[in-house]
């Protein structure tokens, strides 16, 4: 029996598009944007009301333009002289995969929460003034904190593409972006333009890892179908 997940190379299909059998190499695929899917939100927001929520909603909904999440593999060459003739011979020694950099686009027209909830996020993770964080100040009397660890103030987010008919085994590529964190909140916008009222717009970069391989494909599949 065939993998079901195995790759179609007849069909100039490189994923789990088993269910594709008419594409070939000249057929135009036009390819929806990635889902995004927060899979793990800080447990400090836990201490929040409404907090784990409003994080999700600007990940996945409220942002517009996302930027710096592809995967892309490097290949590391090494080199040694090869004769007289001033070449080098070179060779694959190791393949990494490149350093996401993910950046949020995020227009605001309830009051500026994009800008707070990142504010907030980052504030529990070091205060500028006291370089703690500043759950002592939020959580209850008699409510113990562990010590602080990844899980604490990092998000989790898989990022799945499909292609049109948004199937599950057909996921072209599925990767999770791990320990995600708020490295700049951005500028609130104030400036004086009295001939005009503006929108906001923020932008929120962050700074993250990737995790890309078959079974993270397998894993996105998974979770596009259990979204129908």
């Amino acid at each position: 029996m065939a993998n079901s997940y195995g790759a179609n190379y007849h069909k100039a299909q490189q994923g789990f598009c088993v269910d594709i059998t008419c594409l070939d190499s000249a057929t135009p695929v036009t390819l929806p944007p990635p889902i995004r899917m927060t899979t793990s939100t800080p447990t400090y927001f836990e201490h929040i009301p409404g907090m784990s929520d409003a994080v999700t909603s600007l990940v996945e909904e409220m942002a517009t333009n996302v930027e710096g999440i592809d995967y892309q593999l490097d290949a590391a060459v090494g080199s040694i002289p090869l004769g007289r003739s001033g070449q080098q011979f070179r060779w694959v020694m190791q393949n990494h995969i490149a350093q996401p950099e993910p950046e949020f686009h995020i227009p605001s027209t309830n009051g500026a929460l994009p800008f707070h909830v990142i504010d907030r996020w980052m504030r529990m993770i070091s205060h500028p003034d006291t370089g703690y964080t500043t759950m002592a100040g939020i959580v209850g009397k008699g409510t113990y904190i562990r010590p602080i660890e990844a899980s604490d103030v990092s998000l989790d987010m898989a990022v799945i593409q499909c292609e049109s008919t948004g199937r599950g085994r057909n996921v072209l590529l599925g990767s999770f972006l791990v320990a995600m964190q708020p490295s700049s909140s951005g500028p609130f916008g104030m400036s004086v333009n009295i001939a005009e009222n503006k929108l906001q717009q923020f932008r929120f970069p962050m700074i993250a890892y990737l995790q890309q391989n078959p079974n993270t494909t397998a894993v996105c599949a998974a979770l596009v179908d259990s979204l129908k």
